[in-house]
């Protein structure tokens, strides 16, 4: 979950997306495979790890309510995996995780520092695939200049 920079990226998302999407898929076998409380349990586990990945900024609850740079893919799994736990545990588990309607509504926009980080964060992701782009073309023409005949020595040495 770091680029070629060492950061971490946001939340980890295309990691933390996987693992939600498998959970809603386990979801799909029935309570016998994948009970209602350790879905909830494993998805607030994998919430807290993303963010304790990300340096606590943004939070989870911050990423979920002004949907931060990659977070759009990982909100939608939540929110397909929300769509079938039924109350109480669906309140219970949103306040919880600070996205209730109450938790959401106190938190403020984002402060300087956040957006500061939104911000980073984008732009590694973008210099990061463009850097990526550069070395993919860079080894295409080299592929394409073909093999450079070696220069030999031919004089005999003692």
């Amino acid at each position: 979950c770091e680029d070629s920079k060492g950061s971490s990226g946001h939340m980890c998302a295309p990691v933390h997306e996987c693992f939600m999407a498998l959970l809603n898929e386990w979801t799909h076998f029935g309570n016998v495979v994948l009970p209602r409380d350790t879905m909830l349990s494993l998805a607030e586990e994998a919430a807290k790890a993303a963010e304790k990945s990300s340096g606590g900024i943004p939070s989870f609850a911050m990423s979920w309510k002004y949907g931060a740079s990659g977070f759009a893919a990982v909100k939608e799994q939540y929110e397909k995996m929300l769509s079938i736990v039924p109350e109480p545990h669906l309140s219970q588990w949103k306040e919880k995780m600070g996205i209730d309607d109450a938790s959401l509504s106190k938190l403020s926009s984002p402060g300087d520092k956040e957006k500061d980080e939104l911000t980073t964060m984008a732009e590694s992701k973008h210099q990061a695939n463009e850097e990526m782009k550069d070395a993919s073309n860079d080894e295409k023409k080299e592929a394409s200049k073909g093999v450079e005949p070696m220069d030999i020595d031919k004089t005999d040495k003692p």
